[in-house]
């Protein structure tokens, strides 16, 4: 039976004895401690983006299988399976550990990234002096970066539509300067312009070498009306026999030399 207390500085002597105990078998207590099942295995789950891993290691070989299926074929891409050895790099145990995996979700970028982080935190279970350089290393924090969401009026996250349709803001209409945006239109005006001018010259050309090599290809039927076209044949033929175009006029017979 404990000895009573009688005074108020007995009671502060036994709560000073009380808080020194418990002090003392705090650091006693070692902070991180191994974590195994019975058969000598550590546990861990890893994520990255969509992929979800369960990830057991055991001491072994080095030998890595990925829902049922080795390293090598699962992964084939080489950056992949460099993903994968990281934390066993990072630890200094290579070749030391065997890796029992399944993931599912995501893509293989995203299940190689949930396949590292469980391992890197199975290792740390496994053995907690490796703690201290996967944490250096940032193995052990899951990585929340993932794909921004497409934008509505936009083809991507970020990215500008493809259409080609002409906005205000193009020419800086709404930004405070009102006279360069009348600017750009003016010089966008003009060069359609000048793209049509040159068109019709083009044609005009071509047509004159066209008449000049063969002068039959400029003999036929004018229109005496506004329309002012070379017609082949006439479209409407009056009962006197004279030729008219669709719009009423009469034709006349027009000859290039």
């Amino acid at each position: 039976m404990t000895d009573q207390v009688n005074s108020l500085e007995e009671l502060g002597q036994v709560a000073e004895g009380v808080a020194a105990t418990a002090t003392a078998a705090v650091s006693e207590a070692p902070k991180y401690v191994a974590v195994r099942d019975e058969l000598g295995r550590s546990y861990a789950t890893g994520k990255r983006k969509d992929a979800v891993a369960r990830v057991w290691i055991k001491p072994g070989s080095g030998k890595v299988v990925v829902n049922g299926r080795e390293m090598n074929k699962y992964f084939a891409r080489p950056v992949l399976q460099m993903i994968l050895r990281q934390p066993f790099t990072v630890a200094g145990v290579e070749d030391q550990f065997d890796v029992n995996a399944t993931v599912k979700g995501g893509g293989l970028s995203g299940q190689a990234g949930a396949v590292k982080h469980g391992i890197s935190k199975a290792l740390q279970l496994y053995d907690p002096n490796l703690r201290a350089a996967l944490k250096a290393a940032g193995f052990l924090t899951r990585d929340s970066r993932v794909v921004e969401r497409k934008k509505f009026g936009k083809a991507k996250a970020v990215r500008a539509s493809s259409s080609p349709s002409v906005k205000l803001w193009d020419y800086g209409i709404g930004k405070g300067c009102l006279w360069v945006a009348l600017f750009r239109l003016w010089v966008f005006g003009c060069w359609q312009r000048s793209l049509v001018r040159l068109d019709q010259q083009g044609r005009a050309d071509r047509r004159r070498c066209r008449i000049q090599a063969n002068p039959r290809a400029g003999r036929g039927f004018a229109c005496r009306g506004n329309c002012a076209r070379k017609v082949r044949r006439p479209h409407v033929t009056s009962p006197d026999m004279s030729r008219k175009h669709r719009c009423g006029r009469a034709l006349v017979r027009r000859d290039v030399a």
